[in-house]
């Protein structure tokens, strides 16, 4: 343990000075265990001496008593400080999980309207082949057709000269009834 000496020098003027002295004993946790104050007065002014005593013992523990309250603060300092930026940085990081869930949910819509469009696309072509088809029967249809007027003009115009050649009577007797039914 170290202890502070004070001690107080009291003039009046007229006769010998006074002196009182105290002691006290600190723990080594104070800074002021390395200091020796002196006061003294005389005749009405007040000098003060301050006189450091170089205690290993008490400087190093007052050193490391300084060192422990600095290491406290900058450690408190440091844990408001965290505790103030966890906040926001928790807020952020929300955020960002959020944003990052969006995303998936956007890049399975994107992979899906993907596959909605290949599918589309193959449609399209089967749509396409199934036109081509369509033309090309139609276009066959249309040749079919010029065919069968050519040929139903063809009959048209055997009938018209066989009519013209034969003999009325020899047309009933040569070709059936259910033929003569035609119309003409």
């Amino acid at each position: 343990m170290s202890s502070i000496s004070t001690s107080v020098h009291i003039s009046t003027g007229a006769g010998a000075p006074k002196r009182r002295t105290s002691r006290k004993s600190l723990s080594g946790v104070d800074l002021l265990d390395a200091l020796k104050v002196e006061e003294n007065e005389k005749e009405g002014t007040v000098q003060s001496n301050v006189a450091i005593t170089y205690s290993p013992t008490a400087v190093f523990q007052a050193s490391l008593s300084l060192v422990r309250s600095l290491t406290a603060s900058v450690y408190i300092t440091f844990l408001k400080y965290k505790q103030a930026k966890a906040a926001p940085r928790q807020r952020r990081i929300a955020q960002f999980r959020k944003a990052q869930g969006n995303i998936s949910t956007l890049n399975a819509t994107i992979a899906k309207l993907e596959n909605t469009m290949k599918e589309l696309d193959s449609t399209r072509k089967e749509l396409e082949k199934t036109r081509k088809e369509l033309e090309r029967t139609t276009k066959e249809l249309d040749v079919a057709i010029k065919d069968l007027n050519q040929t139903i003009l063809n009959l048209n115009d055997t009938w018209k000269t066989f009519r013209s050649r034969v003999d009325e009577r020899e047309v009933y007797a040569i070709l059936p009834i259910s033929i003569l039914r035609m119309p003409y």
